[in-house]
């Protein structure tokens, strides 16, 4: 309300003041005398009021002669009274209203009218009205034809078309917003006497509230969210992991195998250091302490207990042995055990290794040279490495033992989709971990979604006059929908 008498006080004050503060020369007095008495008539105003009462201002009339003098009428019957009796017998008493320039016409026809030179703002007016009664049909459409007597004047008329023109458009949008649309307006009562019912308060609150989680959880999901993840090849790479993890045994033995050989091309040099201390260094003693490592791994031991096992033999041999040289060798031979243990499948692969006598361990190299070839290839089809698979296929088949591929298996396709998969994960596992993490935040956003759109189902537009908020679209929904398929996966 405040806006409304803010721009009803504006539009007022400028209706008063062209109202109220145009001066007139005496031939312009007359004529709004000619519509405006028959007007002050109407609308019964009283002989003793003034026109201070109808315009709110002290001065409605004034006119400057050839003398310059500056005459100020305050009261309307002596205004009227001193323009009726200078023109008696100029005006018929039933004569139609005319406007002012017609008026000053018949005056000056007459020559009863001063050649009066008027001002520059003077003659404005002149040209103002003028065009008003030139361009402006429609308003003398309102005014009407041979009615002229019973309407008001035009230069009020044309006040009021301008008070409607500032007040009426805002003040009519307020009043369509607050008494029809508004809350407790119009429509809306009517719609709780005839409509569909309103969502219960409750039921919106719950909705507002499970809203705003879901677009904290959606700003972490977009921060965690990496262009890398729509890449097919990442896809396939996360297709197989979560293959692999569910236990699917055609990826489980793809994963063993993959993984034997990672640690075969990691662990490569304690590889070679172990196979030339075995071959350099061969008293009975050593010899006797190499093959106590072959049966203690053949025991399956757990990494900690193998380690004790090996230092309490190693201490029972370090004292026969007669030379410092000899000494040094067996415990560099440990140190490069213990690195071998360190990896998830070394002691496994170094095993397997003296169970097939692969006593070249040279190859491991050439398997390093291999993976590295893997990064100018793409990975998303095996079939692309199956020519580099067959370039180096004896190598593979010496290695077929120790990564568990059977004989019927032994093929350049068996070995491409080793190397594929081998390849993925060097190239894609540190990204999977942060795919794991924005898997899990979508799921802590999945718990609000539910509730959302639970609500939404239940609370149809067809049966409910639903808030905008219940049509809002859900923050996070299209990296959802992006990633659903790995979420029932994972």
């Amino acid at each position: 309300m405040v806006k409304f008498s803010q721009q009803f006080t504006f539009a007022t004050t400028i209706a008063l003041i062209i109202l109220g503060a145009i001066d007139l020369p005496k031939t312009q007095a007359a004529s709004l005398y000619l519509g405006l008495s028959k007007y002050v008539e109407n609308i019964q105003i009283n002989n003793n009021s003034n026109l201070e009462e109808i315009a709110s201002s002290p001065k409605l009339i004034t006119r400057q002669d050839n003398t310059k003098e500056n005459i100020q009428l305050s009261h309307a019957e002596e205004i009227n009274k001193n323009i009726a009796d200078r023109y008696h017998g100029l005006i018929e008493e039933n004569t139609d209203q005319i406007g002012l320039i017609e008026a000053q016409k018949i005056l000056k026809e007459q020559s009863l009218l001063e050649k009066i030179h008027p001002d520059d703002g003077e003659q404005n007016d002149q040209e103002i009205l003028a065009f008003l009664d030139q361009n402006s049909p429609w308003i003398g459409e309102m005014l009407g034809e041979g009615q002229a007597n019973k309407q008001m004047p035009k230069s009020i008329l044309y006040s009021l078309i301008l008070l409607f023109g500032v007040w009426s458009i805002p003040t009519l949008n307020y009043l369509i917003k607050t008494f029809i649309f508004g809350e407790e307006g119009i429509v809306e009562d009517l719609q709780d006497k005839f409509g569909n019912p309103k969502v219960p308060e409750g039921t919106i609150f719950l909705h507002e509230r499970a809203f705003k989680e879901l677009e904290q959880i959606a700003k972490q999901v977009e921060r965690i969210n990496l262009e890398k993840f729509g890449n097919a090849e990442f896809l396939l790479f996360v297709k197989i992991k979560q293959s692999i993890e569910k236990g699917k045994k055609e990826y489980q033995l793809l994963s063993d195998r993959a993984e034997l050989l990672k640690v075969a091309i990691a662990a490569q040099s304690s590889f070679l250091r172990i196979e030339q201390t075995e071959l350099r260094f061969r008293s009975r003693n050593q010899q006797e302490f190499y093959q106590f490592v072959i049966d203690s791994l053949n025991q399956d031991l757990d990494k900690a207990k193998f380690r004790d096992k090996i230092k309490r033999k190693l201490a029972e041999i370090i004292p026969l042995l007669n030379t410092e040289k000899g000494r040094d060798a067996l415990q560099s031979y440990l140190k490069e055990i213990d690195k071998i243990s360190e990896h998830k499948l070394g002691l496994k692969l170094l095993s397997l290794f003296k169970k097939y006598q692969l006593a070249d361990f040279t190859i491991l190299k050439r398997v390093s040279d291999i993976v590295n070839q893997l990064q100018g290839y793409d990975l998303l089809a095996a079939k692309n490495l199956v020519t580099l698979a067959i370039n180096d296929y004896e190598i593979f088949e010496k290695l077929a033992p120790i990564i568990g591929v059977s004989e019927s298996e032994n093929s350049p396709e068996t070995y491409a989709n080793i190397l594929q998969y081998i390849g993925l994960i060097y190239r894609h596992e540190k990204s999977y971990e942060k795919f794991k993490q924005l898997l899990e935040t979508i799921k802590k956003w999945q718990k609000p979604y539910k509730t959302i759109t639970m609500i939404r189902k239940e609370y149809k537009a067809s049966e409910y006059r639903l808030p905008k908020e219940f049509s809002q679209e859900i923050p996070g929904i299209n990296i959802y929908k992006k990633y659903e398929k790995f979420l029932e996966n994972n």
